[in-house]
């Protein structure tokens, strides 16, 4: 007797509303989310990250933190070390198999984003975009 429910929302945010398609998209094709993406791509553009650098500049809760961690440790994208240096902290890194994982996320991540858009069309919005995020 209970008929399900469809519920109506409005975006009133185009750029909103893709930015979450492609990240459903991305989570179903990469089999990590977005935190996940967040993490590896840092670790991919810096050096010796440790996990006190990822909770500072992730804002989040040390247990947040590694639970996230352990998940990408689980599915052999990162791998962690004791930092030579200094040997109380852990040094985070990709695995090749994240580096892999990271060329393909980008690279299936712009197709999905531009899948309606011509060649000229993805041209002129990388140049929009860049403009929008120039810092003055």
């Amino acid at each position: 007797m209970n008929a399900k429910r469809k519920l109506k929302y409005t975006r009133d945010d185009s750029l909103t509303a893709l930015y979450f398609h492609t990240a459903r998209q991305m989570h179903r094709i990469s089999g990590t989310d977005y935190s996940q993406q967040k993490v590896m791509r840092i670790l991919n553009e810096n050096e010796n990250v440790t996990q006190k650098d990822l909770l500072e500049y992730l804002q989040i809760k040390a247990g947040s933190l590694s639970e996230l961690l352990k998940k990408l440790e689980d599915k052999g994208l990162i791998q962690k070390e004791k930092n030579e240096a200094d040997r109380r902290q852990t040094v985070i890194r990709l695995t090749e198999e994240g580096e892999k994982s990271i060329s393909s996320y980008s690279a299936v991540k712009d197709d999905i984003l531009f899948a309606k858009l011509n060649r000229e069309e993805r041209m002129q919005l990388r140049k929009l975009l860049e403009k929008m995020n120039r810092e003055e």
